[in-house]
C-alpha cells in the first residue's frame, strides 16, 4: 500500500511534472528563504516533504516552533527505531558498528572522535546516545 511507504520509497513512485520540474530547477539553486518559499508551489507532495526536510536540516531557523518540534520528534523516532528493517541508521545501528570497529582494531581515537560526532549531531535532534 502507497500509504504505508516512505517519502524515500514513494520518490521513485512516478514521474514530476513538468511545472514541478521547473520549480525543482528553482529550488536548488535558490537560498533557503526563497526554497521556502518555494513548496507551496509544488504539486507533487513528495517534493513538498523533502523540500521541508532538507530546509529542516539545513536552515531550521525559518521553521515555526511547531515544525521544528515536528521534526525533531520524527527524527528523534528514527534514530531510536527498534525496526531491525529500519532503512535510516539507528542508534542501535550505530552502537552495533562502533563496537565492531572496536573489535576489529580500529584507532580509539577515531572511534571516540566518533562517538563524540554522534552524541552531538544527535542531541541537535533532541535524540540521545549513550555508550559504554
Amino acid at each position: 500500500d502507497d500509504d504505508e511507504k516512505t517519502i524515500e520509497q514513494k520518490i521513485y513512485g512516478r514521474f514530476y511534472s513538468d511545472e514541478d520540474k521547473s520549480i525543482l530547477e528553482e529550488f536548488q539553486l535558490g537560498t533557503w528563504e526563497e526554497r521556502l518559499n518555494l513548496l507551496s508551489r509544488f504539486s507533487d507532495e513528495r517534493l513538498k516533504q523533502l523540500g521541508r526536510r532538507l530546509i529542516a536540516f539545513n536552515a531550521p531557523d525559518l521553521l515555526t516552533q511547531k515544525e521544528l518540534d515536528a521534526f525533531n520528534s520524527y527524527t528523534k523516532n528514527k534514530w531510536e527505531t527498534v525496526d531491525e528493517k529500519s532503512n535510516w541508521t539507528t542508534t542501535s545501528m550505530i552502537k552495533m558498528q562502533i563496537e565492531e570497529l572496536a573489535g576489529k582494531g580500529c584507532d580509539m581515537t577515531l572511534l571516540n572522535d566518533l562517538k563524540v560526532f554522534y552524541k552531538e549531531r544527535l542531541a541537535d535532534r533532541k535524540c540521545f546516545i549513550e555508550f559504554d
